[in-house]
């Protein structure tokens, strides 16, 4: 059972109560496809056997979104505060953002949202259609009037609906937008744009050829890394101490349980997983049993 949950129909009750006190680590879990994405931006989950693993998302704080930052997002209220290239017209049309070409070449129409914290992690979702283009669009992320030096994402000439992304802050503020190669003419469409901030210390590979794998038996669900250039990164927003606790399942065999280890601001993790929990304290008795449980039964043990 899970000690003093007493065989809880929620065993994720024990990782949680680890941080309920607002202590700062991470909690990473291959068993939840849901948190687990194919590329770094977060554009696609993870699905299946053998995908690669560019982003999990930590649980440790439970996935909360932060307030919306995003000003005018429904586009009730014009087209403030859009902006765009000169070779773009902008208009409000039942409510969404029309862009509207009067020249051809690339060009881009962005949004600058402030109140963002650098280092922290931000869900963006926006919708988009229309148009009539040969070629992909993109939507930017970056610091940078519509630019994209944090990334950007190709959109096929004839996508219809939501994007959704996760983006890490790297100033105050993102300049988030489109970038398209239009005719004269050419129009593209936006609504319900929101970012929100995304609690947690979420890891990601530093480049595509990097990427874990996604890997399962009948009994676990694991992160399988290839020992070579496999790396998922934490970075968390001020040092853990000496004091930390890192707790990992491997598959097929007991649950390993670091305890005094020192972690600073970021943590490189190469090592195969079925769970991999990092605190920064020192976890009681009881504690321990309740952990000791939960990895056993993500390891197929």
């Amino acid at each position: 059972n899970y000690g003093k949950l007493g065989g809880t129909a929620d065993p994720d009750a024990v990782i949680e109560a680890l941080f309920a006190s607002g202590e700062q680590g991470a909690w990473y879990d291959p068993s939840d496809l849901s948190t687990m994405y194919l590329d770094r931006a977060g554009t696609t989950q993870v699905t299946a056997d053998g995908q690669p693993v560019g982003l999990i998302l930590d649980k440790s704080k439970g996935l909360v979104l932060g307030s919306e930052l995003a000003s005018n997002g429904d586009f009730a209220s014009g087209t403030s505060p859009w902006t765009s290239d000169a070779g773009i017209t902008l208009s409000n049309v039942s409510s969404q953002l029309v862009q509207t070409a009067s020249s051809g070449g690339w060009l881009k129409a962005w949004n600058r949202v402030s109140g963002v914290t650098s280092g922290k992690t931000y869900k963006i979702e926006i919708d988009v259609s229309g148009g009539s283009l040969t070629t992909s669009r993109y939507l930017n992320v970056g610091t940078n009037a519509g630019g994209y030096n944090i990334f950007q994402l190709a959109i096929a000439n004839d996508f219809t609906g939501k994007i959704t992304c996760y983006a890490v802050a790297q100033a105050n503020y993102f300049d988030i937008g489109t970038e398209c190669f239009f005719s004269i003419g050419n129009t593209v469409i936006l609504d319900n744009f929101s970012i929100k901030e995304l609690a947690g210390n979420h890891a990601t590979a530093p480049s595509d050829a990097a990427r874990p794998l996604k890997t399962s038996t009948t009994a676990a669900d694991w992160i399988n890394y290839d020992a070579v250039d496999d790396v998922l990164n934490s970075t968390f927003p001020s040092s853990l101490g000496s004091s930390c606790t890192v707790c990992r399942a491997n598959v097929g065999a007991a649950p390993t349980i670091l305890t005094a280890q020192t972690i600073g601001t970021s943590y490189a993790d190469s090592t195969d997983h079925a769970g991999l929990i990092i605190v920064n304290r020192a976890i009681t008795t009881q504690e321990t049993t309740d952990v000791t449980a939960w990895l056993n039964a993500k390891a197929g043990i």
